[in-house]
């Protein structure tokens, strides 16, 4: 069963993410807001070591805890393309490895929908003209 403290964190960050989708904006806007909201929430644990890496050849980061099991951890973050980042995530998947022990790798795969001018792509509506 999940913890109180998780509950009340999941509810925090359903309603700052509902916040954002009322707001409708732009693609480029929305994505911006998301990466600096996140950088608030998920923090990066201490004791914790990042690096840029590619991993079959996709970007990414290794977040190594200090002392590390024998396990590894491989994080997709979600967002179906349109939401999210590395910088989104990060916080997230370093307290995954925090608590696992494990060296965890985060893909940076690319964003979808890049290539759409901003009169194009409101969000979260218009994507079918991109």
């Amino acid at each position: 069963m999940a913890s109180l403290k998780s509950r009340f964190f999941y509810h925090i960050v359903k309603r700052r993410l509902a916040s954002f989708r009322a707001l409708e904006l732009p693609l480029p806007e929305a994505r911006a807001l998301r990466d600096q909201a996140s950088a608030q929430l998920f923090r990066m644990p201490p004791a914790l070591s990042r690096a840029a890496a590619q991993l079959g050849g996709l970007p990414g980061e290794w977040l190594r805890p200090q002392s590390a099991g024998s396990g590894v951890l491989l994080y997709l973050q979600g967002g179906g393309y349109v939401q999210g980042s590395l910088d989104t995530h990060r916080g997230l998947a370093a307290h995954l490895a925090r608590a696992s022990a494990a060296p965890t790798y985060l893909v940076g795969y690319r964003l979808a929908l890049k290539r759409c001018s901003t009169t194009q792509t409101s969000w979260p509506k218009k994507w079918a003209r991109c």
